[in-house]
């Protein structure tokens, strides 16, 4: 299946959350029953329309094909492999106004250097709330991990272990979440930075993995204490 893009914002490739959600409702769509996101893995930067392959088993032989991914568990305990693959010389043409993430975080309170509690609102819907962990997220990222004065764009890299959740049926509309730092790892092109989260309004038994990376720069520093 062949899926348009838009760009977002002034973006030049598309934005992780829209490809995050194109997988949503692709499967939704096609009946499959979602249970839990096994992962969610954002290979490389996607600036062209993309092909949907899905799979029940992963063909390893066309991993380098791949520019991201996504393995779901069904309700019936099947595992179903989602890919996205560019497609060359079919460029994205449509170009949408971004949206305003900031609508989806009420407060976020540190409880220590690697541990913090975020009040979700507005997020009446699974992609809401996908949104407003995201941007929680992309916030301690930019503003918090770093030193003073030293400014960086972060972006997302995957998403462990998150359980859906149709919360059309649950009334429910707001909700806080724990964010735990996990680790850092390091490459010679880019740092990772881990965290867990876990929604606390709601009885999962869960916990989640996010992980996000920066590019590394000259003069890059940021605060070891909250790793």
């Amino acid at each position: 299946m062949i899926t348009s893009f838009s760009f977002l914002g002034n973006r030049n490739y598309i934005n992780g959350l829209t490809i995050f959600e194109t997988f949503i409702d692709y499967c939704l769509k096609h009946n499959i029953a979602i249970y839990k996101i096994e992962s969610f893995k954002l290979l490389s930067f996607i600036s062209t329309n993309c092909r949907i392959i899905i799979s029940e088993s992963f063909d390893k032989s066309i991993a380098t094909k791949v520019s991201a991914m996504m393995t779901i568990s069904t309700a019936l305990k099947q595992k179903v492999t989602i890919l996205l693959l560019e497609i060359k010389h079919n460029p994205i043409e449509h170009r949408e106004e971004e949206y305003d993430r900031n609508k989806y975080v009420d407060y976020v309170n540190d409880i220590s250097n690697k541990k913090s509690v975020a009040k979700l609102i507005n997020v009446a819907k699974f992609h809401s709330l996908v949104r407003g962990i995201i941007e929680v997220n992309y916030r301690y990222c930019n503003e918090k991990l770093f030193l003073p004065g030293v400014i960086l764009k972060s972006n997302w890299a995957y998403m462990l272990n998150l359980v859906y959740i149709n919360l059309a049926t649950t009334g429910i509309s707001e909700c806080l979440v724990e964010f735990t730092n996990k680790k850092m790892l390091e490459t010679k092109e880019r740092i990772f930075f881990i965290r867990e989260f876990k929604i606390l309004s709601i009885n999962l038994n869960s916990i989640s993995e996010l992980c996000f990376f920066i590019k590394k720069s000259e003069g890059v520093d940021f605060d070891k204490s909250k790793i």
